[in-house]
């Protein structure tokens, strides 16, 4: 794979146009079925001559990269201009003249899907480089990178079903291009992606076999992505196009329309997310939970679970968790038995099994043949188990020598060098014959029936892993299990004490073992090898306890599991200290969930303040906005000096190896929502408080507290949510107003509604002033308005003046497709940009700060905006400091934006729309600028005239940082803070204390268009020329005319 330097890619750049070159040899190859007798004999010109002079009339392609056929009926306006003898003759010269900007040249081409899969990449960057498109840049450079062009094309599967089927793959040229170049024939019958499966698709309909031969296309692919009569074609054995619109109506309704070309369409789009049901036989939901879904895909290099799912059934996925899921970790067994040394050289120890052991046993060795001896000893007692034995040491020769004296049947593994327990165990893995595995070192002895208890743990319980009690020579415990701590250290459970101790006798989860004894599924065990080599297993076993709980699986304390240990090895401080420093950076996700060290179980009366905060999912400060929000509430938490524990409902986007480590070591964190009932139970007393984030979290929690009230004493409901939104009766308000719609009762309707459960509730947070006055409306006094943001100012970055900045920024976070925030985006791009460009002298970027999600298609904008800071983000505080102006078109955002705070911080202006003005309570040209609601040109003035007016710009700047070192410092979020807890716990009257907000009079809030409506267009030609005064709201509320409404993105219902 070749990979291009920067002054490769600028060569490559003033290379001849690929897509606009006439292919001679290609052209003869794909037409070969009906070429005249003139153009089998032509050469190269002549060919190219008749080509030109015919175009018209037979619709070929002039090379590999460009299909005309397809163009035509892929942009029907194209074609309809054609057929209308418009100034184009044919789609080639539509796409070489104004098309290639905005089209697409071939059915194997996506340009979005392509800067999707390549984040280093954008549009401005390849414009700016010299290409003309991306196209021409994939194919310059992109092909040779071995960059994925498609969906249905991943060049590494490709190269790979070439190399297997006997067919010559040239490394020196790119897949895409030999794939098209139809010098191959059977290249075109190679799979191309898990999504189409070619050689099945040619069994299944062999008429499509005829129709390639006689050149009506040239692959099975190209048949299925190109032909008409797409709709009673499957593209492979686990997806059928008439049990997919047969059970999804509303799918069937959609292609009916045109959305979707055919079923297949759909749920590659949409409904492989939304685990719907391909085929009657794959049940994608029950495929979901039986293994970590993101963890595979990514070990996989799939993009979704249906592409594992069909990976999976081609056995191409060696190592799965719903094999792990079926089969479990091996527990752990202690025996006791005698060592007869003299005995077993007279009488070698067989141990014969069966061609498939049910259990592989791995022992341990640093070279002490006794130790070896008393563990094959105490394992040749395993007579019920048929299991195969692997000895891996670090003795010498003469070691070698004596074991093999007086056993038979052991596989001997003794490497050149000294390695580590680690790199034993992994050699150990590597010569294991069965799924289930046992580990142990020489010296440990498993009792009479220990591993006959492991396998029916496995086989029929279907038990994860385990350990068992541990003794030492003289009959007390060395551990009974471990308990595990938040910093990697652990505590030994039942350390001297008796083994029929009532308190020990019965199974439990298992936390952790240190004792050199343990088992589980090799499958498991072999993907988690990484992290085991990295702790190490010298301190002790506890990394191998880990690496299974990190995978989900669970592992169990067996009472009746029980190994004696011999030698009773003991672990310095330091190699401890060293693994428990390990075991915090490999395994995080894991200690959330523990306790700080010597904490204890959780006991009631605890000195220390606690609060539970529950979420939708944990909170990451990745996500910005809201997200910083929240963490300022946690540390104001933490210093007051409560405990927090953080609980996030559902799995979101975060990585459970490494989310731990956003939050201060005494946070702690749990995921699930499972996980809340029984916290506040056994937790009954200690909790003094339980913090709630967005009402539909309430709603998920309230059940619990009808049920036991007294498990907590005090709540509270947050109504800013993590996306960073408020209610959501408010935001579908503002949604109708610019329709005119201004249903007041409808409003109150639907939040009492969405506030039906807040009665529980002592107090409830509103996002801005409009919901505070809101919900005192409908009858709650106790609502309280924290200040927008809680940050340190930063007056020394305001050296860099006006004509140091330059550029836009957009630092607002996106969550999900279609949100408030997603919505002022797209209306920016597609209504106000334009204006810009005819107003600026410049070409101003806009810099994209703040957190997108992935699933939102930020790089589709590059059409019409120049941005910046998507290949290579940019912190947030440095585009701060960097651009002139920041601008937040949110049109229907129901709470403060904390971004607009945080910029007049670092000394940035921002225009917004009025309803973001009005809920911050700034001034416009004081703290802000207000461009309107909805009104694409007032808002580009309000741009232009901050951008270029360097006073205007200088006063905006003062005044707004002066507004947000009066109301938004660090201190006085603090003090509200603290206030509304003293509210909250009864320290301190309410009278007076709500909301220090100061509030202004009612007036009727606009905001843009609700992405729900769909009203008449706008005609052409009704732009008028800019104003900075035209569309005010009105001041006195009176109701403002109907505004003309302008489309955004579409939320789902």
């Amino acid at each position: 794979m070749n990979k291009f330097s920067s002054a490769q890619i600028a060569e490559q750049a003033s290379a001849p146009v690929r897509w606009k070159l006439f292919d001679a040899a290609w052209y003869r190859r794909r037409y070969r079925a009906v070429l005249s007798d003139q153009e089998r004999s032509a050469d190269d010109q002549t060919l190219y001559n008749l080509w030109q002079q015919e175009s018209v009339k037979n619709g070929r392609s002039p090379n590999r990269f460009f299909d005309e056929k397809w163009y035509l009926r892929h942009n029907g306006d194209v074609l309809k201009s054609i057929q209308n003898k418009g100034i184009f003759e044919t789609g080639f010269q539509h796409y070489v003249d104004i098309g290639s900007r905005s089209c697409s040249a071939h059915w194997l081409f996506d340009i979005d899907t392509y800067l999707r899969n390549n984040s280093h990449i954008s549009l401005r960057f390849i414009y700016k480089t010299g290409f003309v498109n991306g196209y021409d840049y994939f194919l310059k450079v992109g092909d040779l990178e071995r960059q994925n062009p498609h969906r249905f094309f991943q060049q590494e599967l490709f190269i790979r079903e070439c190399l297997k089927d006997g067919v010559d793959f040239d490394c020196e040229k790119g897949g895409f291009d030999q794939y098209l170049a139809l010098e191959h024939p059977k290249m075109g019958r190679v799979r191309t992606s898990w999504y189409f499966d070619p050689k099945w698709y040619l069994e299944r309909y062999p008429n499509v076999e005829t129709m390639i031969e006689e050149g009506q296309f040239e692959t099975p692919l190209h048949h299925y992505l190109a032909s008409d009569n797409i709709e009673s074609f499957d593209p492979n054995p686990f997806f059928s196009e008439d049990y997919y619109r047969e059970r999804y109506p509303d799918v069937r309704e959609a292609i009916e329309k045109g959305v979707f070309r055919n079923g297949y369409a759909h749920f590659i789009a949409s409904g492989v997310y939304e685990h719907r049901q391909p085929h009657e036989h794959v049940d994608l939901v029950g495929f979901a939970h039986s293994c970590d879904v993101k963890r595979l895909c990514a070990l996989e290099k799939v993009d979704d679970i249906f592409a594992l799912w069909v990976k999976k059934q081609e056995g191409e996925v060696t190592q799965t968790s719903e094999d792990a899921a079926l089969a479990t970790y091996q527990k752990l067994a202690i025996g006791h038995v005698g060592t007869a040394l003299p005995s077993i050289f007279r009488s070698p120890l067989s141990f014969d099994h069966d061609e498939h052991p049910s259990l592989s046993v791995i022992v341990l060795s640093e070279g002490d043949y006794v130790s070896v001896a008393a563990s094959l000893l105490a394992l040749h007692q395993q007579n019920e188990v048929s299991y195969n034995v692997i000895l891996v040491s670090n003795g010498n020769t003469e070691e070698k020598r004596r074991i093999s004296q007086f056993t038979q049947g052991v596989q001997l593994i003794y490497p050149d060098t000294l390695i580590s327990e680690a790199e034993q165990f992994k050699r150990g893995l590597e010569h294991a014959q069965s799924p289930y595995v046992v580990v142990m070192r020489a010296g440990m002895q498993p009792t009479a029936g220990a591993l006959n208890a492991i396998k029916r743990a496995m086989f029929y319980r279907h038990i994860k892993g385990g350990s068992g009690p541990v003794m030492r020579a003289d009959g007390r415990l060395c551990e009974a299990g471990s308990r595990l701590w938040r910093d990697g250290s652990i505590t030994l459970k039942g350390e001297g004490r008796a083994v029929t101790e009532t308190d020990l006798s019965y199974e439990a989860p298992l936390e952790a073992a240190q004792a050199g004894f343990f088992f589980g599924l090799r499958s498991a065990f072999l993907k988690a090898l990484p992290s085991i080599e990295a702790c190490g297993l010298e301190a002790g076993f506890v990394p191998l306890a880990l690496s299974l709980r990190a995978q989900g699986l669970g592992c169990t304390y067996l009472p009746d599991v029980l190994v004696r240990d011999l030698t009773a090895k003991i672990p310095s401080i330091e190699s401890k200290e060293r693994q428990a420093q390990n075991i915090r950076r490999s395994f995080a996700s894991v200690l959330m969930h523990h306790p700080l060290p010597q904490g204890g179980m959780w006991r009631e009366g605890a000195m220390v303040s606690h609060v539970v905060m529950v979420f939708p999912h944990l909170p990451r400060k990745c996500e910005g906005g809201a997200s910083r929000r929240i963490f300022h509430q946690i540390d104001a938490f933490l210093q007051n000096n409560w405990f927090v524990t953080i609980v996030g409902l559902e799995n979101g986007e975060e990585d459970h190896l490494t989310v731990a480590l956003d939050y201060p070591p005494t946070v702690e964190c749990l995921l699930g929502d499972d996980a809340v009932a029984p916290l506040l139970t056994q937790r009954r007393g200690a909790v003094q408080l339980l913090w709630l984030n967005g009402a539909q979290t309430l709603t998920k929690i309230a059940p619990i507290l009808r049920q036991d009230p007294s498990v907590v004493e005090s709540v509270v409901l947050d109504t800013v949510t993590q996306e960073g939104g408020g209610l959501r009766a408010m935001e579908a308000h503002l949604r109708r107003l610019v329709g005119a719609n201004d249903d007041q009762e409808r409003l109150k309707r639907e939040t009492a509604s969405e506030l039906s459960d807040a009665w529980m509730c002592q107090y409830i947070i509103a996002g801005d002033v409009a919901e505070e006055q809101l919900m005192r409306r409908l009858g709650f006094e106790n609502v309280w308005l924290l200040p927008p943001v809680g940050m340190p100012l930063r007056r020394d970055v305001q050296q860099r003046g006006f004509h140091e900045r330059s550029g836009l920024l957009f630092p607002l976070c996106i969550m999900r497709s279609g949100d408030a925030v997603h919505d002022g985006f797209d209306w920016f791009c597609l209504h106000v940009a334009s204006y810009l460009k005819r107003h600026l002298s410049e070409d101003v970027p806009l810099w994209i700060g703040g957190y997108h999600h992935p699933s939102v298609d930020v790089r589709f904008y590059e059409r019409f905006v120049a941005l910046e800071g998507l290949s290579q983000p940019v912190p947030d505080h440095v585009l701060m400091e960097h651009c002139r102006v920041l601008v937040a078109p949110t049109r229907v955002l129901a709470t403060q934006s904390s971004e607009i705070v945080e910029g007049a911080a670092y000394g940035i202006p921002s225009v917004m729309n009025s309803s973001q003005l009005e809920a911050l309570q700034w001034e416009d040209r004081q703290e802000g600028l207000n461009g309107g609601f909805n009104d694409p040109q007032r808002f580009a003035q309000a741009v232009i005239d901050v951008y270029q007016n360097e006073d205007l710009w200088l006063s905006v700047q003062n005044h707004a940082y002066q507004k947000v070192s009066s109301e938004n410092r660090l201190a006085d979020f603090r003090q509200s803070f603290d206030d509304l807890l003293a509210c909250v716990l009864g320290e301190r009257t309410e009278e007076k204390m709500v909301s220090s907000c100061v509030r202004r009079s009612e007036t009727r809030r606009f905001s843009p268009a609700p992405l729900r409506l769909r009203p008449e267009p706008i005609s052409e030609g009704e732009e008028h020329p800019v104003s900075s005064h035209d569309a005010e709201e009105s001041e006195d509320g009176e109701p403002d005319a109907p505004l003309q409404t302008r489309l955004g993105v579409e939320l789902s219902q």
